[in-house]
C-alpha cells in the first residue's frame, strides 16, 4: 500500500469498516486488521505521518508520458542512428544509438541506465549523426525522462549544435 494510504489508515481518516467495504469491492488491500495498522493517537504524530506521505517520492515524482513521442520514435521515417559519446572527468564511452527529433527540436534517445542523465548533462556528451550527407554534432545540455507506466523509456534531450561539417 502506498504511504498516503497507510497514513490515512493509521490516523483513522479511513475506518476499519470502510476498509472492509473496500475489500468487498475487490480492492487489493494488504493490511489485515487494526493491530497490523498501528494506529496513531497523537495529533502531532498523525500530522507528521501525513506530511511525510504527502512529501514522499510517490506524491512528488512527476513522470512524463507522451504517446506521440513513442509514435514518433517508432516511426522509421523519423528514427535515425547516431553515435552517443558520454564523457565525464574519468570516463569516455561511445556507442551507436537510435534517436529521433521532436517537432520542438529536442532529441529523443532510449533510456540506457541509472546515472547516465547526470553524465550526459555534467560532462561533455555529444551525439554525432549524419543528415543529408553532412555530419552533425550536438552537445546535450539538458535531459528529462519520459515514462510509460513506471518504466523509464526515453531521455528527451535539449541540445545545442556543436559542429557541422562534411
Amino acid at each position: 500500500m502506498k504511504p498516503l494510504g497507510v497514513a490515512a489508515l493509521k490516523t483513522g481518516m479511513v475506518s476499519m469498516e470502510a476498509l472492509a467495504e473496500m475489500r468487498r469491492w475487490g480492492l487489493p488491500l494488504d493490511i489485515r486488521d487494526e493491530e497490523e495498522i498501528g494506529m496513531v493517537d497523537n495529533i502531532d504524530d498523525a500530522l507528521r505521518l501525513i506530511r511525510d506521505a504527502l512529501e514522499g517520492r510517490d506524491q512528488v515524482q512527476i513522470q512524463e508520458s507522451d504517446l506521440d513521442l513513442l509514435r514518433r520514435f517508432l516511426d522509421p521515417t523519423h528514427q535515425q542512428m547516431g553515435k552517443l559519446m558520454v564523457k565525464d572527468e574519468n570516463n569516455k564511452t561511445t556507442f551507436d544509438i537510435p534517436f529521433c527529433t521532436t517537432l520542438m527540436g529536442e532529441f529523443v534517445l532510449p533510456w540506457k541506465s541509472e546515472g547516465i542523465r547526470d553524465m550526459m548533462t555534467m560532462g561533455e556528451s555529444t551525439l554525432r549523426y549524419e543528415e543529408n550527407g553532412v555530419t552533425k554534432t550536438v552537445c546535450i545540455i539538458d535531459v528529462r525522462e519520459s515514462y510509460f507506466g513506471n518504466q523509464r523509456t526515453f531521455m528527451v534531450c535539449t541540445v545545442e549544435v556543436k559542429h557541422a561539417g562534411r
